[in-house]
């Protein structure tokens, strides 16, 4: 049987594992961007894919090797879109604090 943790602990493992995201945008828009961007990325991918095998068979032998190679090459997609990570809930609410601090008596009449 587990152990039952103490408010405190389970603060700390919050803290420890959630996160925030600080991409900038309304984080409601991500719900609609990142399956539109992955799919945006799958779609290019797939053009040009399609164009490599139109030159492929319009090409001779010796341009048929170069084209398959880079088609075969782009397969892995090295690289293409990668979401951003989110910040650890510990750094968010640090910096959430020294914001708060830095903007304190900023306004107060003279």
């Amino acid at each position: 049987m587990k152990r039952r943790r103490t408010p405190q602990e389970k603060k700390a493992l919050s803290y420890a594992k959630d996160c925030r995201n600080v991409y900038g945008a309304n984080n409601k828009a991500s719900r609609k961007n990142i399956p539109l961007t992955k799919a945006k990325e799958r779609r290019r991918f797939r053009k040009q894919a399609q164009q490599s095998l139109h030159r492929l068979y319009r090409s001779g032998d010796e341009g048929a090797v170069i084209e398959e190679s880079s088609l075969i090459r782009n397969v892995w997609r090295a690289g293409g879109w990668t979401k951003l990570d989110d910040e650890p809930l510990r750094a968010f609410v640090e910096r959430q604090k020294q914001n708060r601090l830095g903007r304190y008596g900023r306004k107060k009449s003279k």
